[in-house]
């Protein structure tokens, strides 16, 4: 199995080789909205931030019935999670950490998309 094939994760089995995990446990590094596929690169910047005393909270505004995906990134790993949020989507919100970062972001704390 290849980590890395132009980068994009393959899954193809090798033979003799099996998926398998190490049981390190990965910590949530980074989330990015993106308007289609996040292959096309269209990631969205967010709408609003509201700075409170121990975190801070981004909002991304969505137009319900748009193709928009959500991408997670992991420390201490290049591959990503990704997936198609509802059509019905109307706003995500990003709750970070203001003094506590992973893999040199801050740290999120909490996420939704409704």
């Amino acid at each position: 199995m290849s980590a890395d094939r132009g980068g994009e994760a393959d899954s193809r089995a090798v033979p003799g080789w099996q998926d398998g995990s190490s049981g390190i446990p990965t910590q949530l590094a980074g989330v990015t909205i993106f308007d289609g596929k996040p292959r096309d690169g269209a990631s969205l910047v967010y709408d609003r931030k509201k700075t409170l005393a121990r975190e801070w909270i981004a909002t991304w505004s969505l137009t319900k019935g748009q193709a928009y995906w959500l991408s997670c990134s992991y420390q201490g790993t290049v591959l990503t999670l990704e997936r198609r949020l509802p059509p019905d989507a109307s706003h995500c919100t990003v709750t970070y950490e203001r003094d506590t970062q992973v893999a040199g972001l801050p740290a999120i704390q909490a996420m939704s998309c409704q």
